[in-house]
């Protein structure tokens, strides 16, 4: 018997969604990466001089950059701990380099994945932004557009979270087939 091929995207684990995590950041605007796939460190060394009221918290890139009063460089944590810093972040950044055939991060980072069900704006090179309006496009590298996209972003009004699948979801859906 010969079935259709189905694509069954990936999930977030409904931990994600609980409502008690505790705010990690003081007042000030926080941006936050997390991951190190594809991971370009210059987008700090643009981002962070040209907004110094904007605090970047780079979490497990597997590489420190520039040492800035407002970037913080923090170690690789389990996904559970990253998730505060996820939710209560102002935008999202997800630095990837420029990669061969690397457009199918469109709809499949975690990071934007992640940065989607928060609600919050992410600033991405233009080859993940996909045309979603909270996604905030950049041209690897180029400072004017690196600045462009933070400028967006920090204009956008917080989304209401998308609710994105669960793990029970793909799992039921996958048994389903």
């Amino acid at each position: 018997m010969f079935r259709e091929n189905r694509i069954i995207p990936h999930a977030l684990d409904e931990s994600f969604f609980r409502d008690d995590y505790i705010n990690p950041y003081g007042s000030r605007v926080a941006a936050v990466s997390v991951g190190s796939m594809l991971f370009d460190a210059r987008f700090f060394a643009i981002a962070a001089d040209a907004f110094p009221e904007v605090d970047f918290h780079i979490i497990g890139s597997g590489q420190r950059g520039i040492e800035r009063d407002n970037v913080f460089w923090i170690d690789e944590m389990a996904f559970q701990d990253t998730i505060r810093y996820v939710k209560f972040a102002n935008i999202g950044i997800a630095p990837y380099n420029s990669a061969l055939a690397s457009d199918y991060l469109i709809d499949t980072s975690m990071k934007l994945l992640q940065f989607d069900a928060a609600g919050i704006p992410a600033v991405c090179p233009h080859f993940v932004h996909g045309g979603r309006e909270n996604r905030f496009g950049y041209e690897v590298g180029h400072r004017d557009s690196i600045i462009e996209a933070m400028r967006g972003a920090l204009a956008f009004k917080r989304g209401r979270p998308k609710q994105p699948r669960t793990w029970k979801l793909v799992t039921d859906e996958f048994l389903a087939c």
